[in-house]
Formats: structure tokens, sequence, C-alpha cells
């Protein structure tokens, strides 16, 4: 975990199918799970942004996020800026010049 810059997690799905919770279960999963990530992370690294609660993973909407895709994380503008499909032949300088025209 030293070497990871940020984490993103989905939104916890908190229902199946064949069992609907209630709006107050719901609610609670997400939270206990919101917190077990946090504090799972800060074991290992007490400083990197962690953004949960995006619309990827098993929810619904569901975001296509590509393993190994590189976004740019603003904790102060609370953003996440990235292209839709990533390029791992581009370089850094390339990467750059694409993550720009989200930062508008």
């Amino acid at each position: 975990m030293a070497r990871v810059r940020g984490v993103l997690m989905g939104r916890a799905k908190a229902w199946e199918f064949d069992k609907p919770q209630a709006t107050a279960k719901k609610a609670a999963y997400r939270a206990a799970q919101r917190d077990v990530v946090v504090a799972t992370v800060r074991r290992y690294n007490g400083q990197i942004p962690i953004v949960q609660n995006l619309d990827f993973g098993h929810t619904d909407p569901q975001i296509p996020m590509p393993y190994g895709s590189r976004a740019r994380i603003d904790a102060e503008l609370a953003r996440l800026n990235g292209p839709a499909i990533p390029d791992p032949n581009k370089t850094d300088e390339e990467f750059e010049a694409e993550l720009a025209q989200f930062r508008a």
C-alpha cells in the first residue's frame, strides 16, 4: 500500500433480488462497509485519498472502470478525473495532456 496513491471504491450493493432490504438496513450496511474500507486502508497508508460510493462495481448504474486505468483524484476539489478508456501505451506527458480536458 505504500506505492498506492489513492483508493476508489464502488457503492455497496446492499441488497439481492431474493433478499430485499429496508432503506435503513441498506444504509447501515453501506456505512459499515465504508468504515471497514477506511480502517483497512489507514492501517497501511494514513495519507492517501479514499473515494467511495462511486458508480462502478456491483451497483446500478454501472460505469466501466478498467483495472489498471489511470485517474486523478483531486481531494481539494472533491473531483475524480480521467479518460474513459485509458491507453497504457501513453507517456505521462500524453496522459497529463488528456487529463487537462477533464479539469475544466
